[in-house]
């Protein structure tokens, strides 16, 4: 599996002074498909977080040339990351969020005991998460898709974690973009109950660093137990 990327899924920078945000600095977006990735970022950024094998280019502001490069991140194995550098990233990411279907999404790191609650899906180790619905806040629909997926209730939001971006088809071959929020949740170690129709074929509670160091497991969800064992930006 790819390893853990050192830039974020997507940052911005403030500066402040005493009446609050004076302009943006730079935002970018790390964006994965499946073990490779796609960060958009500006110019500067891309020599900060450029490594040695990664396909650096300059966004010509052409749909097509985004089309090229998902293609390339898909179909090519040989490819794990593509950088696109502007030094209009909102716009950027704006054109390239318009090929996809958007999906949020929400889910946790939920503790217990010094372990934390992991399932495996489709033969994949994962973290309970699930689709946001029309009208439901973000913390609520975490929390009840935790409940769904591994039965947990009671559950208390610790902290925002972060959140992450990855690509997938869904059943109709679509291409869809998922953003996912993720927090800590603290509580009680109880039998965890996978929810079948899910695919869950295992729920478990698991010591943290151990669970990352399970494969297969999916680059993004790396990048989640980066941030909650402190080793992510």
């Amino acid at each position: 599996m790819a390893p853990i990327c050192s830039s974020p899924a997507a940052i911005s920078l403030l500066f402040f002074d005493s009446n609050g945000p004076l302009y943006r600095l730079v935002q970018m977006y790390n964006i994965y498909f499946n073990d490779s990735q796609l960060l958009l970022c500006t110019g500067r950024e891309m020599n900060t977080y450029q490594q040695p094998n990664d396909l650096c280019i300059r966004y010509q502001g052409k749909v097509k040339q985004l089309h090229n490069y998902i293609d390339l991140l898909e179909k090519s194995p040989n490819v794990k990351r593509v950088i696109l550098w502007d030094e209009d990233v909102k716009s950027m990411y704006a054109d390239f969020k318009g090929l996809f279907r958007f999906l949020r999404a929400a889910g946790g790191v939920v503790e217990a005991e010094g372990k934390i609650a992991v399932i495996k899906r489709h033969g994949v180790w994962d973290l309970p998460k699930g689709k946001i619905e029309t009208g439901e806040k973000k913390k609520p629909a975490a929390r009840r898709e935790i409940t769904e997926e591994i039965g947990l209730e009671l559950l208390s939001i610790e902290a925002k974690l972060g959140s992450t971006y990855h690509v997938y088809r869904d059943s109709k071959d679509r291409r869809v973009l998922k953003k996912t929020h993720w927090y800590r949740f603290s509580g009680a170690m109880t039998e965890l109950v996978g929810q079948q129709e899910e695919g869950i074929e295992e729920a478990l509670w698991m010591d943290a660093a151990a669970f990352a160091r399970k494969r297969p497991i999916y680059a993004s969800i790396l990048r989640v137990m980066g941030w909650y064992m402190g080793d992510g930006e």
